[in-house]
């Protein structure tokens, strides 16, 4: 049972680390295609939202990079909602602290 409930996860990181190969290639081309990057990103942030709660640190930087490397193309990217989530998540348990 468990391998049948950690196959789908794999399946999603793997195609995740596919993707962020994409961005990559895209990212480094000659003349950059900025609406196939915004939809590699689109898709990013969609398995992020899938795979932020195992894997966060990992998420917040990728997503930190690309929207770092978009800024430099003036591609203006949105903010996943994943990530403001886990921002107030974060304030929230911070507030609880001692």
């Amino acid at each position: 049972m468990l391998a049948q409930q950690l196959k789908p996860l794999d399946q999603s990181v793997t195609l995740y680390r596919r993707m962020l190969h994409f961005w990559e290639l895209h990212l480094r081309a000659a003349d950059p295609d900025l609406r196939q990057l915004a939809d590699i990103h689109n898709a990013l942030c969609r398995l992020e939202f899938e795979l932020q709660p195992q894997f966060l640190d990992e998420c917040l930087h990728n997503l930190n990079l690309r929207l770092r490397q978009a800024e430099q193309l003036s591609l203006d990217l949105p903010l996943p909602l994943w990530a403001g989530n886990a921002l107030a998540d974060f304030k929230a348990t911070a507030e609880n602290q001692p």
